[in-house]
């Protein structure tokens, strides 16, 4: 079986990496008169049930939330974008591309999961205050996740066995993944029933953003399931540099015609 082309990877990286580029000064430049985008991150802090209450006025004090942050999601996203195009940029010093290439060679993929740990980390935490989700508490443990599960990808490309046995890493990573978009779930349902929900746009970029991500576990799992082999990574690997991306982009296009 012939080795993986080195030519042929930096080309890909090179293209896809311009692309990102171009996409993400279009986002910022269309995104900065948008100001409607400026997404809140609040904390709330809430006095204990027993702790002593003097007055009435102390009492109405007993919950109280603080706006900490503003996201603009035009920059945000562009910088995602940046941050993709530079990893990939990255990949072409001398000494990181000969690694990755042979990496690619033994069928592993650790260079594509950093990128889409980020990636699938921020697109959560962004689609979440698109939904309503503004509690810090909440969204850093959805960034977290969605983050994490990357992790078990890289234990995915480290298994022995080949084929549906072994997939076990890749079973326990999907399932955590659906957690923080489950969150998210419950926020749109219940800003439904509440009367605040989000608009028509927002839950079909929900979804969108969602499919995008869960195309890259769709692309490994079609790959994983027979004999890994240095063709098959390669062909893996073309269509994770994609795939990884996808989910950002999504919120591009939102913030282009939204």
């Amino acid at each position: 079986m012939q080795p993986t082309d080195p030519g042929r990877v930096a080309r890909t990286d090179v293209i896809s990496a311009i692309a990102l580029v171009l996409i993400a000064l279009l986002v910022q430049l269309v995104g900065s008169g948008k100001p409607w985008l400026d997404l809140p991150v609040t904390a709330t802090f809430t006095r204990p049930p027993e702790a002593p209450v003097r007055s009435t006025a102390e009492f109405t004090l007993a919950e109280t939330s603080v706006p900490i942050a503003t996201v603009h999601l035009p920059s945000a996203v562009a910088v995602l974008l940046l941050f993709s195009a530079l990893m990939r940029l990255l990949w072409l010093v001398p000494g990181i591309r000969s690694r990755r290439v042979a990496a690619l060679d033994a069928g592993r993929h650790l260079a594509r999961w950093i990128e889409y740990s980020q990636v699938g980390g921020v697109v959560a935490f962004l689609v979440a205050q698109l939904n309503g989700i503004t509690e810090v508490t909440s969204l850093v443990p959805i960034y977290a996740l969605g983050a994490g599960v990357a992790l078990l990808l890289v234990l995915h490309d480290r298994r022995t066995t080949p084929g549906r046995a072994g997939l076990w890493a890749f079973s326990f990573g999907a399932a955590i993944g659906v957690v923080p978009w489950g969150v998210i779930a419950f926020a749109q349902i219940g800003g439904t029933l509440a009367g605040v929900g989000v608009s028509v746009l927002v839950r079909v970029v929900t979804v969108a953003a969602l499919l995008g991500l869960a195309a890259v576990w769709i692309v490994v799992w079609a790959f994983g399931r027979g004999e890994r082999g240095r063709a098959i990574a390669a062909r893996e690997d073309r269509m994770l540099s994609l795939t990884v991306p996808l989910s950002a982009l999504v919120l591009a296009v939102y913030v282009l015609v939204g």
